[in-house]
C-alpha cells in the first residue's frame, strides 16, 4: 500500500526515527553500563569468527579449561563482527571492538557491555580505527589505539586514554614518537601490567630492516610515560603482555623471509627481560610450520596460553596452554572450522607465576639457549642429543 501524497513527512521520518531508536537504546546501555553488577564465573573470554564468513567474529566465555563455552548474543547493527575483548578489573564488565561496516576495514568503534552480554553501549564514533581498548584498573578510563590517518588510505596511530562515557579523548600517550629514521611510528597492541602500573606495546620501526619491523616498548601508565625499548631483533614483534610478577613480557615474532603480511608459517613466541643487559630473548616454540600468535600469561595455572593454527584442527586455529619454559603444549578448544582470534584471561584473586628456568625439553633431545658470538643478543638453537655429550645447532 503506498502512502499518499499527504504523508510524505512521515515516509522522510521513519527512517530518522529508526535510527534515533537504535541511538536511545546504545545511550540507554550509558546509564546502565555502571550498573553492571554480575562477575562473570568464567576466566576466559575470546572472539572467534567461523572460516567460511568473513565478516563475522562472536565473543564467548569459556571455563578454564576451555569447555562449556557460551556466545554472547550480541546484536548486529549493520554488521556481527565483534572482536579484541577485555574484562574490565572486577570482572563484571567487557570490552571490545565492532566492525560495522563490511567495506570499511579501518573502521572499528568501542562498545562495552556487562559481562553477561547485556546492556550493550557504544564508547566512541571515529569512523576510523579504534582498537585494542581496555580500561584503567579504577575504570575512570580506557586506554585505546586511535587512528589519526585517512580513513580506508593511510594509518597513523597513537596510544590514547578515552573518556569511557563520551569516548572523547583525554591524553594522546605517544604523540610524536618517532621511527629510529625521524618518521613518526605507529603504535598498537597495548596491555597493561597485572599492577596496572605498565603498559607494554608495539611499535613500528622501518629503518631496521628491509621489511616493515615493529619492536615491543613499555611505559608507565601515569605521566611522566617515560617510554623505553625491549626488544632489539629488527623484526615484527607484535601482541606482547607482560608475566603475573611483571619479570617478563612474553610476543609473538614473525621470522620467516618474506613479508610478514598474511604469512601462514614461522609465527614463533619469544619471552625476555626488560631492562636486561646485554639484550637476550629466548624462543619458546620452534615448529617449522607454526603459526603460534597473541600470548597471554594466565594468571591460575601458572601457564601461558596462546592461539595456533597446530594440526588439531587443519581448517581453523585453537588456543592452547604450555609452560613459560615452552614445554607441555596442549589444546584448550577444539572447534571445528573457525578461527580463534583474540583471548583475554582474569581471575579476581591473583595467583604469583614464577616463570621455569633452565633448558628447554624438545621431544628427547634438550635444547637451549645461547648468544652467538659477535652478534649480541641474538640467540641459536643448540641441540643436546640422546647421549647428552654431542653439540648439534
Amino acid at each position: 500500500m503506498r502512502l499518499s501524497w499527504k504523508k510524505p513527512a512521515l515516509a522522510l521520518m521513519l527512517p530518522a526515527l529508526m535510527l534515533l531508536g537504535v541511538f536511545y537504546l546504545l545511550q540507554m546501555g550509558t546509564a546502565e553500563a555502571a550498573n553492571c553488577t554480575k562477575v562473570a564465573p568464567q576466566p576466559l573470554v575470546f572472539s572467534a569468527r567461523p572460516l567460511s564468513m568473513t565478516h563475522s567474529s562472536a565473543i564467548y566465555l569459556a571455563k578454564a579449561d576451555g569447555t562449556e563455552e557460551v556466545e554472547l548474543n550480541i546484536p548486529d547493527l549493520g554488521l556481527p563482527y565483534n572482536d579484541y575483548p577485555k574484562w574490565s578489573w572486577d570482572k563484571k564488565q567487557i570490552i571490545f571492538t565492532k566492525r560495522l561496516n563490511e567495506n570499511e576495514r579501518y573502521s572499528e568503534e568501542i562498545f562495552v557491555m556487562c559481562s553477561d552480554g547485556t546492556n550493550l553501549r557504544r564508547v566512541t564514533y571515529n569512523n576510523a580505527i579504534d582498537g585494542w581498548p581496555s580500561f584503567t584498573p579504577d575504570g575512570s578510563k580506557i586506554l585505546a589505539v586511535r587512528d589519526f590517518g585517512v580513513p580506508n588510505v593511510s594509518l597513523q596511530t597513537d596510544l590514547v586514554y578515552l573518556d569511557p562515557q563520551t569516548g572523547q579523548i583525554l591524553e594522546d600517550l605517544t604523540s610524536g614518537m618517532m621511527n629510529p629514521n625521524g618518521t613518526q611510528s605507529n603504535e598498537g597492541d597495548p596491555r597493561f601490567s597485572w599492577d596496572g602500573s605498565q603498559i607494554v606495546f608495539g611499535a613500528d620501526s622501518t629503518s631496521e630492516a628491509p621489511l616493515v619491523a615493529i619492536q615491543i616498548y613499555t611505559m608507565s601508565a601515569a605521566a611522566p610515560h617515560n617510554i623505553s625499548r625491549v626488544t632489539f631483533n629488527g623484526r615484527f614483534d607484535t601482541d606482547p603482555a607482560w608475566s603475573p610478577d611483571g619479570q617478563y613480557i612474553i610476543f609473538n615474532s614473525y621470522r620467516g623471509l618474506s613479508s610478514p603480511a598474511g604469512a601462514l608459517h614461522n609465527w614463533y613466541l619469544f619471552k625476555v627481560k626488560p631492562g636486561v643487559s646485554p639484550y637476550t630473548e629466548t624462543q619458546l616454540t620452534f615448529g617449522p610450520d607454526d603459526i603460534d600468535i597473541v600470548p597471554f600469561w594466565r594468571q591460575d595455572t601458572c601457564q601461558i596460553a596462546f592461539i595456533s593454527a597446530r594440526n588439531v584442527d587443519p581448517y581453523g586455529t585453537d588456543i592452547f596452554t604450555m609452560n613459560t619454559d615452552g614445554r607441555a603444549v596442549a589444546p584448550l578448544t577444539r572447534s571445528v572450522k573457525r578461527n580463534e582470534n583474540y583471548h583475554d584471561w582474569r581471575q579476581l584473586s591473583l595467583m604469583g607465576c614464577t616463570p621455569v628456568s633452565g633448558d628447554l625439553i624438545i621431544g628427547r633431545k634438550r635444547a637451549a639457549t645461547t648468544s652467538l658470538p659477535g652478534i649480541p643478543g641474538l640467540q641459536a638453537l643448540w641441540t643436546l642429543v640422546n647421549d647428552g655429550l654431542t653439540i648439534r645447532r
